[in-house]
């Protein structure tokens, strides 16, 4: 006994009707399963939906970015704002603005023009000049670090952009637990605002035969209540490599730029 199974009797204009609402069935399903807003969807993410592709939901950036085209297509109304500017030539220029970000004022934090001017004026914080003096211990080595060679450090460096150099001196010969430090060698370097990257080699020069290594200074843009770690690690590092640097002679002098001044702290590692 055979039974004939007979299918849905439409026309073509019935089927497309049947289509739209199976796309729209399985686009709702696939919204409310991955929390996707249906209409920020594209072309290409709705036919592979349909198709049963699995795709990943989008990003809720890209919905932000559906929602802000889709308020500014319905933004009718606008308010132009027209602003008359003049440049180095003497042409005045007219324009015209619509939308809040055409109106907008760029800033910058490290803006050029502020930070050249306040280069030039470095000069004028050597003459006020703080050296920390928290948790100092007599019975270790005091550094002597002479006027000249501070000032010409600071004049060098730039207030956001940190530079350091490696320290060298000699004892007297009456006082060894005295360090007078003879120079500041700069090395090739390249820093940020918050560290600066030094070769793993430490200078070698006749100059520097007579001398011992004392540690290292650098800049930094504003005064931190305790030394960074990534001081530390750098200082361990140079430690490390290096049997020349010794750990009760080698000091870390950081300086930070103070406002309308310079501020000098010396730190040293201690074994754990």
């Amino acid at each position: 006994y055979q039974r004939r199974v007979r299918g849905p009797s439409l026309n073509d204009e019935e089927w497309i009707k049947v289509e739209v609402s199976l796309k729209d069935l399985i686009l709702a399903d696939y919204g409310k399963k991955n929390n996707v807003n249906v209409a920020s969807l594209t072309q290409s993410e709705v036919r592979d939906i349909i198709l049963g592709m699995e795709i990943s939901a989008p990003s809720q950036q890209r919905q932000q970015i559906a929602e802000i085209e889709k308020q500014t297509k319905e933004q009718s109304q606008l308010t132009a704002t027209t602003t008359k500017t003049t440049n180095i030539h003497g042409d005045e220029i007219i324009v015209t603005t619509t939308s809040n970000y055409e109106r907008q004022t760029f800033s910058s934090k490290t803006e050029w023009r502020v930070r050249a001017i306040s280069a030039t004026n470095l000069h004028l914080r050597t003459n006020h000049i703080y050296v920390s003096s928290d948790d100092i211990k007599e019975t270790g080595y005091t550094y002597i670090l002479p006027k000249n060679i501070l000032k010409r450090f600071i004049t060098i460096s730039d207030l956001r952009t940190q530079i350091s150099g490696y320290l060298y001196g000699v004892s007297p010969a009456d006082n060894p637990q005295v360090k007078e430090i003879r120079c500041v060698v700069l090395v090739p370097q390249w820093g940020t605002h918050q560290n600066v990257h030094l070769p793993s080699m430490l200078p070698n020069h006749d100059y520097l035969k007579e001398m011992e290594p004392l540690g290292w200074i650098h800049t930094q843009p504003n005064e931190l209540p305790q030394l960074a770690p990534q001081d530390v690690t750098m200082h361990a590092k140079i430690m490390g490599e290096n049997m020349s640097w010794d750990g009760e002679k080698t000091i870390i002098i950081t300086c930070s730029f103070t406002p309308g001044s310079c501020s000098l702290t010396a730190y040293k590692l201690t074994p754990t």
